[in-house]
């Protein structure tokens, strides 16, 4: 992923948007090549959970554009928190969902919508409560 430039509300959702798209396709290849049952189920949760968190922004974006204000977004490169999207070894994902968190925790007050902010909020405790993977070996 290039170092996108997150200097608008605009920019800062759609890569939000796009962060939880490539979660989600490596839980579903995860959850395709995994061979422990309870692993594969926790991966599928996980995809579905991405999935939800993504719809989430999508409608957040889409029913507020129309409160934003033009204030220039400081600080924030997607380069920080980028991730490949392909099969990863349990102690990746792990880093990949704490970089899921150090986004959100980043962005979420950097955006001047309250109910965008909420939903980074939100996200960001979703990410919080997720257990390390390797508990489901």
């Amino acid at each position: 992923m290039s170092d996108i430039l997150l200097n608008q509300f605009g920019s800062v959702m759609t890569f939000a948007i796009e962060l939880e798209k490539n979660l989600e396709e490596i839980y579903q290849i995860m959850a395709r090549l995994e061979q422990n049952d309870r692993k594969r189920n926790e991966y599928s949760s996980r995809m579905r959970s991405s999935q939800k968190r993504k719809k989430n922004l999508e409608r957040s974006r889409r029913e507020n554009v129309t409160e934003i204000t033009l204030e220039p977004i400081e600080g924030l490169s997607a380069i920080d928190y980028s991730f490949e999207v392909q099969r990863h070894k349990d102690e990746v994902l792990d880093k990949i969902e704490f970089i899921m968190c150090q986004f959100y925790r980043d962005a979420g007050p950097k955006i001047n919508v309250l109910e965008s902010r909420r939903v980074f909020s939100q996200n960001l405790k979703e990410h919080e409560n997720t257990k390390s993977i390797s508990l489901f070996s």
